[in-house]
């Protein structure tokens, strides 16, 4: 008897699963450059950490570091998960590196966000969530000053969330003593359990912004600079849990 409840149990957690959906992640971390002079410390480090966290979560995750990150291989691997990706599936994209007014710039040039935001508009995944560590960031959304920019109101529509690391006209910084970027620092420590504001053991897209907002204010007053995280795009997918700690990791 104890033998049937415990299988009984199993299957109820593994239909459970499946009617929650897949994660499926894509990780970039942009170190070196072809242009050499833009070669940044941390980004590949970073990258790890965000897969390492992001396995408590899901199996699904490619990782694009250095100078295999580059404009066409992200397109590509990003355009195969949002391939796969059904209406009950979320789908992750996470980046660090440098940017430009009006999108991102990888290991062989520009990666502008139209492009990036074509591909996230043609899947069916329910949530599309961006988690981007960048220069300039917040021209994601900035039609008027960049002319490149996807409309917001069409990123709403498509279940799109923007966690960007500053506004359209600030440099996102780093720490030189952490070795890390201040706003990915954040993002890190908050999905790890810091963002967790209603101690549920479940960390969704706003409590992770509110989280990584608040940490990068103070490190910048202490550091005397200017960097506001902003949060664009779906209210809807900004509600989605990133990682839910209640259970076993899905890597181990």
């Amino acid at each position: 008897m104890r033998k049937l409840l415990v299988l009984f149990s199993a299957l109820l957690i593994a239909i459970s699963a499946m009617a929650a959906g897949r994660t499926l992640a894509l990780v970039v971390g942009v170190q070196t450059y072809e242009d050499t002079t833009a070669n940044n410390r941390y980004k590949a480090k970073e990258a790890q950490l965000m897969k390492k966290v992001l396995g408590q979560e899901t199996k699904h995750i490619s990782v694009l570091t250095s100078k295999y990150a580059t404009a066409d291989n992200i397109i590509e691997k990003l355009q195969a998960l949002c391939n796969r990706a059904d209406k009950d599936d979320k789908i992750i994209f996470t980046y660090c590196g440098h940017g430009y007014p009006g999108g991102l710039y990888v290991h062989d040039g520009p990666l502008p966000y139209t492009r990036l935001n074509k591909v996230l508009e043609s899947s069916k995944a329910g949530a599309k969530i961006c988690i981007v560590e960048a220069c300039y960031a917040g021209t994601v959304v900035d039609d008027q000053s960049t002319a490149s920019g996807p409309d917001l109101s069409s990123a709403a529509s498509n279940n799109i969330v923007y966690v960007m690391a500053a506004r359209p006209d600030e440099p996102s910084w780093n720490n030189g003593w952490l070795q890390r970027d201040i706003f990915t620092q954040a993002v890190l420590k908050g999905l790890q359990g810091k963002a967790d504001s209603n101690g549920d053991k479940k960390v969704t897209v706003s409590e992770v912004y509110n989280y990584a907002y608040q940490e990068v204010m103070r490190r910048a007053k202490n550091m005397e600079i200017q960097q506001h995280p902003q949060l664009l795009g779906s209210k809807k997918a900004a509600s989605e849990v990133i990682i839910d700690w209640n259970h076993e990791p899905a890597v181990k």
